[in-house]
């Protein structure tokens, strides 16, 4: 058989598989969005685990199916892994942030010098309110409590896919510098 005909055949087969992953992915978060968070990590484990280093939107989902299960520490884990594959879900209205406060720095931060970002990911529910805030790197001197108190707070438009609005989960910095 010839090369080229070799090569078409592989690349075929690669785009039908990494297709149904997309599919896969699309479901597990489709059943976290309807708050089927149990189902919604027994199908994003398997997408995942097909390709762990490639899926960083599964990664996120699963993370977030793991907060509202109360598997905290689970979800700390999913939201580390790695970043890079595919973009997320298509929306036709992305989310639209309309307030984020800075996060107060505070007078015992200061006094020590401290600086750095904290990150925290963020559950932005399909009805505007904010669900879950989970700091994934942290500073002392309670900057990260701050952080997450000021996340709280994010006033926004959910993003709208197929009409209706859906959750969806984001990771937000927050830098201090003792300019």
């Amino acid at each position: 058989m010839p090369k080229f005909i070799i090569c078409i055949v592989s690349f075929a087969f690669l785009a039908t598989v990494a297709s149904a992953q997309t599919e896969e992915r699309d479901r597990g978060i489709d059943l976290y969005q309807a708050g089927k968070f149990d189902d919604a990590v027994v199908v994003l484990e398997k997408v995942v685990a097909a390709n762990p280093d490639k899926n960083k939107v599964a990664w996120t989902y699963l993370g977030g199916a793991f907060m509202n299960l109360g598997r905290r520490a689970e979800a700390i884990e999913a939201f580390g892994k790695p970043v890079g594959g595919p973009p997320g879900q298509t929306v036709e209205k992305s989310i639209k942030i309309i307030r984020k406060e800075p996060a107060r720095y505070t007078e015992k931060a200061r006094s020590n010098k401290i600086e750095g970002t904290v990150f925290v990911v963020v559950e932005l529910k399909a009805d505007g309110k904010i669900g879950f805030v989970v700091p994934i790197k942290e500073l002392p001197d309670g900057l990260t409590d701050n952080v997450i108190a000021s996340a709280k707070s994010i006033k926004f438009s959910p993003a709208v896919r197929n009409g209706i609005p859906v959750t969806q989960i984001r990771m937000l910095s927050y830098s201090f510098d003792t300019y």
